[in-house]
């Protein structure tokens, strides 16, 4: 009896330091490689996968000045923008360069003039209001926004300005400006709209402008643009208050500033690595039926969104237009400028460069 018990005691001994001993075998800190089929598994020997780092996206934005989808009421009907549309339907007037806005990623204009079925005009010299069904004019040609922050958004009363805010939504055009900072997802990328009207305040503006800026900032935008209502009639250069404005846009974050309101072109700087245009010109306007300036351009940008923010590339164009496809006179159709039309748009916009790069020296 007591020899059996002493063998059974040395069984059992026997077999913990074998599994003790096999444990330590397959063990990586025994010295000796560790098997698949191992459970022992060293403190601090797993390491997850790499995060994988997003692919760069760009994304390309295009932007047209001044358009007035409507008419001053003094107009006679059929040289105007309504006796054009009813004679042409909504396709018509951006047919030549409705292939540009199709390509890009999103197409951002002005919306000079009300879209409201309101009677009662401004007391004002020249004030224009287009039919609401106008908005599909936008929509239909992939022009994706528009600012209403301009000196003719109260064209019609108080409500007018209202009554074009629902007609743009209604057609799915993403209106803008004042106190509305806008967004739109462009490719998972978050874009904020800001638009400003200088006219009124001037300097006094850029409180406002700069808020706005860090409310999109806040709001997790990748790209920022601000576009601005400013600038001198008929002033193919711009006013040192323009400069200075565009330039805190930019130094409150801005990503890109562009511009319209003196129906002329103005050129166009890079300041701190980000582009302010000072002056597109006219669209597709049907604010006038003659041709006192028909030249204007169509400014485009690819912005490469990565993981540490926007590149620093200069993949920009400047597409010199003119505001009618007649050269006698304004039929609201916006066109791209070939020949003589072409070079004498680039030398204008040269010459305003110059302008404004004596200014910054």
């Amino acid at each position: 009896m007591l020899i059996a018990l002493v063998v059974l005691l040395a069984l059992v001994v026997g077999g913990v330091a074998s599994a003790y001993a096999l444990v330590q075998s397959a063990s990586p800190q025994s010295g000796a490689p560790a098997g698949g089929d191992s459970l022992a598994v060293s403190e601090g020997s797993f390491e997850p996968p790499a995060a994988s780092v997003e692919e760069p996206t760009s994304i390309t934005i295009t932007f047209a000045g001044d358009c007035t989808l409507g008419t001053e009421e003094s107009f006679d009907y059929e040289s105007s923008f309504t006796g054009y549309y009813d004679a042409q339907g909504p396709d018509y007037f951006f047919a030549n360069v409705k292939s540009i806005f199709e390509a890009d990623d999103l197409t951002v204009s002005n919306c000079e003039g009300v879209l409201t079925e309101a009677t009662t005009r401004e007391d004002k010299e020249y004030a224009y209001k287009g039919a609401p069904l106008y908005a599909e004019i936008f929509a239909r040609s992939s022009v994706e926004a528009t600012t209403v922050s301009n000196n003719h958004i109260y064209d019609y009363g108080w409500n007018s300005r209202g009554d074009t805010l629902a007609a743009l939504d209604a057609a799915g055009v993403t209106a803008f400006g004042d106190e509305i900072v806008a967004y739109r997802d462009v490719k998972g990328v978050k874009v904020a709209l800001i638009g400003a009207n200088m006219l009124s305040l001037g300097l006094g503006i850029q409180d406002q402008v700069v808020a706005n800026i860090q409310t999109a900032q806040n709001e997790g935008a990748q790209i920022i643009i601000v576009f601005m209502h400013w600038g001198v009639m008929r002033e193919y250069n711009p006013t040192d208050d323009q400069i200075a404005l565009a330039h805190s846009a930019i130094d409150a974050g801005a990503t890109v500033v562009v511009g319209s309101h003196q129906h002329v072109l103005q050129g166009y700087e890079k300041y701190n690595g980000r582009y302010i245009i000072y002056g597109l010109g006219n669209f597709c306007y049907g604010g006038s039926r003659t041709l006192f300036d028909p030249d204007c351009y169509i400014f485009q940008q690819t912005f490469t969104v990565a993981e540490g923010g926007i590149e620093t590339d200069d993949a920009v164009e400047f597409i010199p237009c003119l505001i009618s496809s007649n050269s006698e006179r304004n039929n609201y159709q916006p066109t791209i400028a070939e020949g003589a039309d072409k070079e004498r748009i680039e030398a204008k916009i040269a010459d305003s460069n110059a302008s404004i790069a004596s200014r910054a020296e």
